[in-house]
């Protein structure tokens, strides 16, 4: 089967860029997606990211269910890990979009941090990242929610 571009009266794939594997194997997935505009990576003068139960997945993968808590540099929400299941919630700080390289540096020392006490047979009372992402001029990191931030949003 080849992969051709697409004709300009098809209706999706809008875009398959020859060099993009990701997209010719998803076909344009997110093309089909039926989410209102206003949700896809609207920030707030401030630089909070919008955020609602409506929107679209976090990085195709991360439903958004609640804030945790928010400050003047970052959002702290809650979602459910969809590669993992219903079950797996993940505890996600989304940077302001004016802080995206203290996102950035934080992720950064925090994966060294748990490598230095890995290869030392260390541990540390403190939460291990997952992974991160970009999501529109937002840096956010993914780790795993521990059981006082859901209790903290109840209060």
């Amino acid at each position: 089967m080849a992969f051709d571009a697409p004709r300009q009266d098809s209706p999706w794939p809008c875009k398959i860029l020859s060099f993009n594997p990701t997209l010719r194997l998803t076909a344009g997935l997110s093309e089909v997606c039926h989410c209102t505009p206003q949700f896809l990576h609207h920030t707030f003068d401030d630089g909070r990211l919008r955020l609602s139960v409506e929107m679209p997945l976090l990085a195709y993968r991360y439903r958004f269910l609640y804030i945790v808590s928010e400050s003047s540099l970052s959002q702290i929400v809650c979602a459910i890990d969809t590669y993992r299941g219903a079950s797996s919630r993940v505890a996600i700080k989304l940077m302001n979009a004016q802080h995206w390289a203290l996102g950035a540096q934080e992720f950064e020392r925090l994966r060294l941090l748990w490598q230095t006490l890995s290869q030392d047979g260390g541990e540390a009372s403190i939460v291990r990242p997952r992974t991160h992402f970009e999501q529109g001029d937002h840096f956010c990191i993914v780790f795993e929610m521990l059981a006082g931030l859901e209790v903290a949003s109840w209060i």
